[in-house]
């Protein structure tokens, strides 16, 4: 009959630096080899040994620990213990994010090396730009026309006002067998369509992409995007044909402020990259 136990002196966990990592360590018995331990054990509610009463829940991938919910199992070591035919050792090691998007048929591996891994970070923050006008109409998919922005003028004399814009920066990695490099260099500079990672695909700039060969034919792309809240727009104000700022005496600022798009948005679709629901 198959049985296992959890080993208590095979606990631990590791925390420090915005990291957390955690295992876990079983012993079963009655599998005779390693495929058994795949499909009947990992993943199932088996009785303690030496209890005949008792049971123990063995983890699988992508399991939460059983005391930190946030932590989740991505990968394990299984090993026959010396001297026996059937015993063997699992140790499962947790992290605190889950992948998303992955299909495990075969038990063996779910880590950064699996085609079809997923990961995706961000890193939220505000930057100042020089602006001439505040709380200005933003054209839909941030596609200007020739009409004045609007909004109330913050510039003194046109000279700008800074102000700060929110912006995301946003790294989506995945491990492929193939890619294209023409296609990701053509895509730089491109606004996306759709709604990648839940936000409007206007206002995300794709500004390329980071390939790093992990094995043969395989290969770890990092794609990178910037959000602004602002559609990535420029503020630009009119002047006099000697160049002279085209100020209004009575308020003495810009009579005139235009929008100016300097990134096309698809053409290639940057937005392709990412996966639906990321």
């Amino acid at each position: 009959m198959a049985s296992g136990v959890e080993h208590n002196d095979g606990k631990s966990m590791s925390v420090g630096d915005g990291s957390a990592e955690a295992q876990r360590r079983f012993l079963l018995e009655g599998y005779a080899n390693e495929l058994l331990v795949l499909r009947n054990a990992f993943g199932s509610t088996i009785t303690k040994t030496g209890s005949g009463i008792d049971t123990v829940a063995i983890p699988k991938l992508r399991d939460p620990h059983d005391q930190f919910s946030r932590l989740f199992a991505y990968k394990y070591d299984l090993r026959c213990l010396p001297g026996t035919k059937d015993s063997w050792e699992a140790v499962f090691y947790y992290r605190k994010y889950q992948p998303t998007g992955l299909v495990d048929t075969s038990g063996l591996s779910m880590g950064p090396e699996t085609v079809g891994y997923q990961e995706v970070s961000a890193r939220c923050s505000g930057s100042f730009h020089d602006v001439y006008r505040a709380n200005p109409n933003l054209p839909t998919n941030g596609i200007p026309n020739e009409a004045d922005i609007g909004g109330g003028g913050v510039d003194a004399g046109g000279v700008p006002t800074s102000i700060m814009r929110q912006q995301y920066e946003i790294s989506f990695a995945t491990t492929d067998n193939s890619g294209s490099l023409k296609t990701y260099g053509e895509a730089v500079g491109h606004r996306c369509e759709g709604t990648p990672f839940g936000l409007p695909g206007a206002a995300v700039l794709y500004r390329g992409a980071n390939i790093t060969r992990i094995g043969t034919n395989l290969f770890n792309i990092q794609h990178t995007y910037l959000y602004d809240d602002l559609y990535h727009l420029i503020q630009a104000p009119d002047y006099h044909p000697d160049g002279r700022p085209n100020i209004n005496p009575e308020t003495g600022k810009f009579r005139t402020v235009r929008f100016v798009q300097p990134f096309p948005q698809g053409s290639p679709d940057p937005g392709q990259f990412v996966p639906a629901g990321i």
